[in-house]
């Protein structure tokens, strides 16, 4: 008999019920879900390791999440506050719709990142695809790689900061130099994030005649697993240490509970406290 797959609406209603618990969870071994991690509304950290589908973390207000790991499409849509680390790559559309919040990937990124944003940051430690920031009216993108074609195309606000090549801008868009005191703060955001760029060779793509940044300042972001602290894990993996069991660090003073879900796929669905 094949181990049932758990769904991303059971891996959800797993993760809502431990969320009133206000402590940091871990997920591991996704595999391909996608719309996990929507709409958090509380300030929990959260964890999750494997390839992510679509849509990850879309409307997050206020959830400190870290995906370790690729994502696909629309990664952060419409986030309105918080943070998201990719500590791997996303496909198209990471962050649009963003209105607030600070969101890193630690990688490259598809087509169209940060397309109608609104306000927030999105930092790309890599490459980003064509037309980055179409059509966005606020917030910050900042690139520490190199910026495909047409970056900016139709954009009304906002400013996206390049270290590396610009292929070309798009339209009603255009390429300037970056002020120092911009470049100080392009640096203290990849700061808080351990990200090194070479801040003399950021320059701007803004709205046509404009130069006018619309960008939000948002909380610095914390780790997980700090010493003391209870951790809800919850495993989805095939077998191994991924994300549960006896792997994880657990608090100084924190006590464990497991809770076993029957029918998973092997290795089951694990809930402890750490």
């Amino acid at each position: 008999m094949s181990p049932r797959v758990y769904t991303t609406r059971e891996l959800n209603a797993v993760l809502r019920k431990q969320l009133v618990l206000n402590k940091p969870i871990k997920i591991g071994g996704v595999r391909g879900h996608s719309a996990i991690c929507v709409g958090i509304d509380v300030p929990v950290k959260i964890t999750v390791e494997g390839e992510a589908g679509d849509f990850f973390a879309a409307l997050n207000d206020g959830g400190q999440i870290r995906l370790v790991g690729n994502a696909g499409k629309y990664l952060g849509s419409t986030m309105l506050s918080g943070s998201i680390v990719v500590d791997g790559s996303v496909d198209e559309g990471v962050g649009v719709c963003m209105r607030g919040g600070e969101l890193v990937v630690r990688g490259s990124a598809g087509p169209m990142a940060g397309a109608s944003m609104f306000g927030g940051v999105l930092v790309v430690d890599g490459d980003v695809g064509p037309m980055a920031g179409w059509r966005m009216q606020g917030g910050r993108v900042i690139v520490t790689g190199n910026a495909n074609q047409k970056a900016g195309e139709g954009m009304l606000g906002g400013v996206i900061y390049v270290a590396g090549d610009v292929e070309s801008v798009g339209v009603g868009a255009e390429l300037t130099e970056a002020t120092n005191r911009e470049k100080r703060e392009v640096g203290e955001v990849l700061e808080r994030y351990g990200i090194k760029a070479k801040l003399a060779l950021f320059e701007k793509i803004v709205p046509v005649k404009t130069g006018v940044s619309l960008g939000v300042e948002v909380e610095e972001e914390t780790g997980a697993g700090d010493e003391g602290e209870d951790v809800v894990e919850i495993n989805l993996g095939g077998g191994g240490e991924t994300g549960g069991g006896e792997g994880g660090k657990k608090g100084e003073n924190g006590a464990r509970r497991k809770v076993e879900l029957d029918g998973g796929p092997p290795g089951g669905v694990e809930v402890s406290f750490e």
